[in-house]
């Protein structure tokens, strides 16, 4: 058994626990676990009788469910006296492995000391301001409690040389008293009443990795120690997530010499997020030995030259940025100063691709601005629309949030004096960034058969011409071509990846691929908003716009389910020139029992009303032919959509006296509003039945065009503006939708 003062139990195997002869055990209530965090699997326990020399005790000894683990705890180990101390020159004084503690204080006198240090290498000088005038400020009040234990304190320092005590001074500045967690004081001067304020600061600025290398400009490579790799070759396996972080924090300085290193140490990185659980997957055992590998292999930076072209250049993955300082010399050769790479938090990760490498290089250049500010550089990405976004303040095609924080990006290197460009992603050195956009796209697009895309875009007469000029150079003529002017207007967005045309992020689709795109978008019948959005995140052709609005209006689904349409302009009626010019009609009613013909001029008011017993065309016919002849027919008569009014009798008899008969439109009673307003005198709610034909409401009918008083106009601008009203028109054969008066929806056509 080892002997282990840092542990509180003693444990044995269950193999020693069966030499033992399997004594009898009790169930263990008390949960343990490792030095790491980790619970210990416990079977049980027992006690025994435990005996070594002279000395015994009984204690409890739990059975772990673990091979080769006996350890004996500190309590058995103090009772038994396992372990012996070498007390020294004296019984009180402990000593630790074979050094007692009396010949550390023989060796290291001056440590061991009572005294106050004191500094012997340099000679302390305040200086104070050229206008600095001394300021005295008055002691505070001090608890009576206090006053003796501060003399005491202060008779101390002024005895071992820290204070000097005078009679007078034009500086003075009032103490702080803190008491100690042993129960004594300490006493502070609060300078900050004055003469901090009154000294010249001197600063000292501790230099950087970057200050070192811009005075190392000799032809020698700069590398790292081997021998400080030797610790690194010799670590094992990270055994919990403590000592992940210390290997992360041992490798991590060696960042600057290796290109892309946060994705190296990414999936380490992973392990150390909050409520991740430790596990030590075949994954991340290739991470930790690609890190020693590319550690121990020839890491080598070049000395940083300012007569040198200067190159920032950065590039974005999944999880991580990365970026390089490069220099390139005369001969076009070129050679890394520094690297630098940075792990994405979750936010981050939930960028666009466009924005994270955007991030990349504003990382990078900010990372690097002890060498890039100041000076002309080059700025490099393998992300082709960066070039337009940091050139000029174009964002179309993008988000408002993507556009907003990219805008806000580019406006971080107003101050840097660069040039962008751009470089094939094979002569990056860099991860495929539009490669992997292609294989994100897939996942997320709803066609999942690339090559059916490849094909069609080969077949695509337009496409193909795009590619070409992709592939060779863009003419003049291309700018006045109507096919190609959508393509050359987005020169600078696009790209070829794998045959397939790539706008920004978004796939570029062939036409004849446009049906099967609109047609897995619209799935979930979603309207032109959110689909023209859907779209636009993953899709881009020409026109998409107006192929999604007309696509949405002949589903017949959406037709069905739509929101009722945009209210018509109000059109008022027009104030009559002359008395029985224009009628307004309506029944009202049932009024105990019976019915009421409500007639109104417009013009005068004049009301006409007569009680009815029954409300048929014809009872309604007889009594307008009295009504005529007595006063004159009107020119025009106004009603609503009664089936006595609509009758064919009704018909005849507007015929008869050259009557124009106006009808209101369904769901539209104030149309007819003087008639309307009359029956609410007569009674407080109408119901009127309206079994008329949909189709009548669509008849033409020619209106009168009277001019509008300016009250009228106004009161038709407030309408249309707080409706939002829309005017439409229909031509004779066109299809419609009809709303009937039970809420049913159905198909119809403009006689």
């Amino acid at each position: 058994m080892q002997l282990d003062t840092g542990t509180d139990v003693t444990t044995i195997d269950t193999q020693a626990w069966a030499w033992i002869g399997f004594p009898e055990l009790q169930p263990y209530k008390v949960s343990c676990s490792n030095v790491s965090g980790h619970p210990l699997r416990i079977k049980g326990f027992f006690d025994a009788s435990l005996r070594y020399k002279n000395c015994s005790t009984i204690a409890p000894i739990i059975v772990l469910d673990r091979p080769e683990i006996a350890l004996v705890s500190a309590q058995v180990i103090d009772e038994l006296r396992l372990i012996s101390y070498d007390t020294g020159l004296s019984d009180t004084q402990q000593s630790i492995n074979m050094v007692t503690i009396n010949e550390l204080q023989k060796q290291f006198t001056e440590l061991f000391s009572d005294s106050t240090g004191e500094c012997t290498k340099t000679t302390i000088h305040l200086r104070l301001k050229p206008d600095a005038h001394p300021v005295h400020v008055p002691r505070r009040p001090i608890a009576l409690a206090l006053e003796e234990p501060i003399n005491a304190e202060l008779d101390r320092l002024v005895k071992q040389g820290i204070l000097t005590p005078v009679d007078s001074s034009d500086w003075a500045a009032p103490i702080v008293v803190a008491r100690k967690a042993n129960g004594k004081i300490r006493i502070c001067a609060d300078y900050f009443t004055g003469l901090n304020d009154a000294l010249e600061t001197e600063d000292h600025l501790i230099p950087s990795v970057e200050d070192n290398m811009t005075q190392l400009q000799g032809k020698k490579s700069i590398k790292p120690d081997p021998a400080r790799f030797r610790s690194i070759q010799a670590m094992r396996v990270p055994q919990n997530t403590k000592e992940v972080r210390s290997f992360l924090g041992l490798v991590t300085y060696y960042g600057k010499f290796v290109q892309n290193f946060h994705r190296l140490k990414a999936p380490l990185e992973a392990l150390l997020k909050k409520d991740v659980p430790f596990a030590w997957t075949s994954k991340r055992q290739r991470a930790f030995e690609d890190i020693k590998r590319v550690l121990l292999g020839p890491l080598l930076l070049t000395h940083y030259d300012p007569k040198q072209t200067l190159i920032v250049a950065a590039d974005a993955s999944s999880v991580g940025i990365g970026g390089a300082l490069l220099q390139r010399a005369p001969d076009g050769k070129v050679k890394a100063v520094f690297h630098m790479s940075k792990a994405l938090t979750e936010t981050q990760q939930k960028y666009s691709q466009i924005e994270k490498e955007a991030l990349a290089l504003i990382t990078a250049v900010e990372r690097f601005r002890k060498f890039a500010y100041g000076r002309h550089f080059v700025l490099q990405t393998d992300h082709r629309p960066l070039l337009a976004l940091f050139r000029t303040s174009n964002t179309k095609g993008l988000d408002t949030r993507t556009a907003n924080r990219s805008k806000r990006w580019a406006l971080r290197l107003i101050g840097y004096d660069f040039e962008i460009e751009y470089v094939n992603t094979e002569k990056f050195g860099q991860a495929d960034a539009l490669s992997r956009l292609i294989q994100e796209a897939r996942q997320d697009a709803i066609d999942p058969d690339l090559e059916e895309l490849q094909q069609a875009t080969v077949r695509d007469s337009i496409l193909t011409k795009v590619t070409d000029c992709l592939r060779t150079r863009w003419l003049k003529p291309d700018a006045i071509d109507k096919d190609l002017l959508p393509y050359y207007r987005r020169r600078e967005y696009l790209a070829i990846v794998d045959g397939i045309l790539v706008s920004d992020e978004k796939l570029v689709i062939p036409k004849r691929l446009h049906s099967v795109v609109l047609n897995r978008l619209h799935i979930a019948h979603p309207g032109i908003r959110r689909m023209v959005q859907l779209a636009r995140r993953y899709f881009y052709w020409p026109a998409m716009h107006d192929d999604i609005e007309k696509y949405i209006k002949k589903c017949d689904h959406c037709m069905q389910t739509a929101a009722n349409p945009v209210k018509e302009p109000l059109h008022p009626w027009p104030n009559p020139e002359k008395p029985w010019c224009r009628l307004h009609i309506d029944f009202a009613g049932p009024l105990q029992g019976q019915w009421a013909l409500v007639i109104v001029d417009s013009y005068s008011k004049f009301v006409d009303a007569s009680w009815f017993s029954t409300i048929t065309a014809a009872a309604t016919c007889r009594y307008l032919r009295k009504l005529f002849s007595r006063y004159g027919p009107p020119e025009v008569l106004v009603s609503d959509n009664g089936t006595q009014f609509t009758s064919e009798e009704f018909a005849q008899l507007c015929a008869e006296f050259n009557i124009l008969h106006l009808r209101s439109l369904l769901g539209h009673p104030q149309s007819n509003g003087q008639a309307e307003r009359m029956v609410r005198t007569l009674k407080s709610s109408i119901h009127v039945t309206s079994p008329s034909t949909p189709l009548d409401i669509f008849r033409p009918i020619t209106k009168p065009k009277l001019a509008l008083t300016s009250k009228q106009q106004r009161m038709k601008q407030q309408f249309d503006s707080h409706h939002g009203v829309k005017s439409r028109s229909f031509v004779p054969g066109q299809a419609v939708v009809i709303q009937l008066s039970n809420g049913q929806r159905v198909p119809g056509e403009i006689d």
